[in-house]
């Protein structure tokens, strides 16, 4: 299977753990859920994201604004890792959940 926009294959990726284009994304959409749901637990982003530094974040969205919530969605992460036997991830989760708790 190749990319239609850069020749990219599946080996490629495999090869430099890189894809060669944002076509590649589209391209290859059913390995990368399957690598990311392997990897993460699930292949949906559910975890913190980058705020720009001065710009602010929304309340409550990967920010520290809402402790309960934040922790209520580290343990949805935690059991979802834990299911797709992500056990690396769950470990990581499981203390980030002892520090806040």
């Amino acid at each position: 299977m190749r990319c239609p926009a850069c020749g990219s294959t599946l080996r490629d990726f495999r090869d430099s753990g890189r894809l060669g284009c944002d076509q590649c994304y589209v391209s290859f959409d059913t390995h990368l859920r399957d690598l990311l749901r392997r990897l993460h637990g699930s292949s949906q982003h559910v975890g913190e994201r980058y705020d720009l530094p001065g710009m602010g974040g929304e309340a409550g969205v990967g920010s520290d604004a809402d402790p309960r919530s934040r922790l209520l969605e580290l343990k949805a992460q935690l059991r979802r890792a834990v299911e797709g036997e992500n056990f690396e991830l769950a470990a990581e989760l499981r203390d980030r959940i002892r520090v806040l708790e």
